[in-house]
């Protein structure tokens, strides 16, 4: 009797065990819908493969973009300004695959307020989107092309009378064929005494072969509307093509909600859908995730009036359904910048961690770092998480550089690398001790002979891609020609965009004279180290290839 109990009650675990374990996959691989992280404050920055900063003299460098283009070559593209309150001139870089410098080329757009993106259009083909601000005309888009060694062919300007754009972003269509432009137009109301800004989005295509213009869209959303980010992608079963914009809206011109829409190939929306969070919230990229869903990355200010945080959704890509969303808050302010999607599936956010501002004046200082590096202070920087499938974080990194770091794109290199373009504050003093010489006293002197010029690169890689009316024909140029002519002549940069050495050592004399009526009004914060802006480039470690525990392998036929 006894005999037969045991094997009995043997089966009846056994039964049990296969009845659990299915339920406790699927728990395991069931999305939580919401869900808040708290990040760690980092106490040493995560190691790069490798990352560069570009910067010469008092000049102030910033790298905006960035692009794989094959090979192991990284494009950054930026904007450099040789003194205050000179425009900046357009900056392309190229480095191979270990950091080093390939070759640099200077463009000098005409009134460029700021660069936004570039792209790769084809094997030996690059576009560049700058903001432009010209006196007299107002705010146009320039999209530049050029070639794959930086240098210039030709130009389309998005404006029209009456109107200020601004460009938000662009992305390439699936087929490659196609530019989208995401632009807002700026409108100005309100009194003298009480102005308003609003805005109003718009899409514009392009033709990459010809620029020609195919569709512009403009769509009223409420009382103040942007697209922040455009991507391009297929979806679906029947893989049809789609246009994803991501944003904020305000309904009273106030509180603003971010905001997704779908549009089609066209550029007609096919729906939208505002996300309501905290007191302000803002969506700026968006990817297409397996096929069925969309990505969305950006940030959140709670109703408390708490640090801002980091923002992450999975949204149905044919009805806009959240599936589930993720929040990152900590000690600093969080801010979703841009995201990519693995191969396998696994998700890289990068956010911007910005240091909170110290509100009481009696509040001790706390240095920055101890001398072996640690981090004791708050700098801004940049935090990566690997998110999978369910939203669940799988590691972090925190990238810093000099006082503080700021990253405007991401991208993904064909070998899984993250490839980052950014800014870094430097210190003036490793400026100043380089560029401008300094006597055993402490004082500035006057640049040794035949010094180069700190200020500026040389003319002969400085183009002249401006749009001066001598130099451009705008006005006579056929009704159906998409693409304005300009002529890069050889004439010599305005002597107000060169600031060599001697000007660098009149301002940093000028700075020095002025010291120490800055420490008696400025008290302990003329002790704050003075910095620069610089260019930063760098490449990141991608994670290991990632098998999803919870999708069954696909059967092997025999």
């Amino acid at each position: 009797m006894l005999n037969r109990i045991v094997p009995t009650l043997f089966l009846a675990c056994l039964f049990l065990m296969c009845a659990v374990l299915p339920a406790r996959a699927q728990e395991l691989c069931a999305a939580n819908f919401e869900m808040v992280t708290s990040l760690f404050e980092p106490s040493f920055g995560s190691y790069s493969i490798w990352e560069t900063v570009k910067g010469e003299g008092q000049r102030q460098e910033a790298f905006k973009s960035v692009a794989d283009m094959g090979a192991g070559v990284t494009l950054a593209a930026g904007e450099m300004v040789p003194l205050a309150g000179v425009h900046p001139v357009v900056m392309l870089t190229a480095y191979d695959k270990r950091g080093q410098e390939l070759w640099e080329k200077f463009h000098n757009v005409s009134s460029v307020e700021a660069v936004v993106k570039i792209l790769k259009t084809g094997e030996d083909r690059i576009a560049l989107m700058v903001n432009r601000n010209h006196r007299g005309e107002g705010k146009t888009v320039w999209i530049g092309f050029f070639d794959a060694q930086g240098m210039f062919k030709t130009q389309k300007v998005i404006r029209e009378k009456g109107k200020q754009f601004v460009g938000m972003d662009m992305a390439l269509s699936p087929d490659g064929k196609r530019l989208i432009i995401a632009v807002s137009e700026v409108k100005a109301g309100g009194t003298a005494e009480k102005p308003v800004i609003t805005h109003s989005p718009e899409v514009h295509i392009l033709d990459v072969s010809s620029g020609k213009t195919l569709v512009s869209r403009a769509y009223v959303m409420g009382a103040d509307a942007e697209i922040l980010g455009v991507s391009s992608a297929l979806f679906g079963e029947e893989q049809g093509e789609a246009i994803f914009v991501t944003g904020y809206v305000s309904y009273d011109g106030q509180k603003k909600s971010g905001w997704v829409m779908r549009l089609g190939p066209d550029a007609m929306m096919e729906w939208q859908q505002p996300f309501s969070r905290g007191l302000q919230s803002r969506l700026k990229r968006s990817a297409i995730y397996m096929k069925e869903y969309i990505l969305a990355a950006g940030d959140a200010l709670p109703t408390d009036g708490g640090h801002a945080g980091g923002w992450l959704m999975l949204i149905e890509a044919s009805s806009g359904r959240v599936m589930w969303q993720r929040f990152y808050t900590g000690g600093y302010d969080y801010s979703g910048v841009d995201l990519a999607v693995h191969e396998d599936g696994l998700i890289a956010l990068m956010m911007q961690a910005t240091a909170p501002e110290v509100k009481d004046p009696d509040a001790p200082k706390v240095p920055l770092m101890e001398d072996d590096g640690t981090i004791i202070g708050k700098m801004d920087y940049l935090h990566m998480l690997v998110v999978d499938p369910r939203g669940v974080t799988l590691t972090g990194e925190s990238y810093f550089k000099g006082y503080g770091a700021r990253g405007f794109q991401m991208v993904l290199s064909a070998d899984r690398r993250y490839l980052i373009a950014g800014s870094a504050e430097t210190p003036y003093a490793e400026i100043y001790q380089k560029f401008a010489g300094m006597n055993d006293q402490g004082a500035f002197s006057e640049p040794a002979e035949g010094a180069d010029d700190a200020g500026m690169p040389d003319q002969a890689v400085l183009t002249k891609a401006g749009l001066p009316g001598a130099e451009v024909t705008i006005g006579t140029l056929p009704a159906d020609s998409p693409m304005e002519k300009t002529s890069l002549s050889d004439a010599s940069v305005p002597e107000r965009s060169l600031s060599g050495l001697a000007l660098l050592n009149k301002k940093v004399s000028e700075s020095v004279e002025s010291k120490e009526g800055a420490e008696a009004e400025a008290g302990d914060e003329a002790d704050l180290p003075r910095t620069t802006l610089d260019g930063w480039v760098f490449a990141g470690n991608g994670p290991e290839e990632y098998k999803d525990p919870c999708v069954k392998p696909e059967a092997v036929l025999p």
